[in-house]
């Protein structure tokens, strides 16, 4: 049985779904890690990384 706060399958996201959603579908390189209270997300914790100087070359014809 779910709990009063839960949203059975099938119904739409919460706003905090959505906004984990959208930080995981704009991040590049790094973590995101989701902080929660009685199964509600309260916090959201976005860690970018920048890669410099690591461009994909191909490899050279010898």
């Amino acid at each position: 049985m779910p709990m009063p706060d839960q949203q059975p399958h099938g119904t739409s996201q919460s706003s905090s779904e959505d906004e984990v959603l959208r930080q995981l579908r704009t991040l590049r390189f790094g973590q995101i890690t989701a902080t929660i209270h009685d199964g509600r997300i309260v916090q959201i914790d976005r860690l970018e990384r920048a890669r410099i100087g690591q461009r994909h070359q191909p490899p050279k014809n010898t």
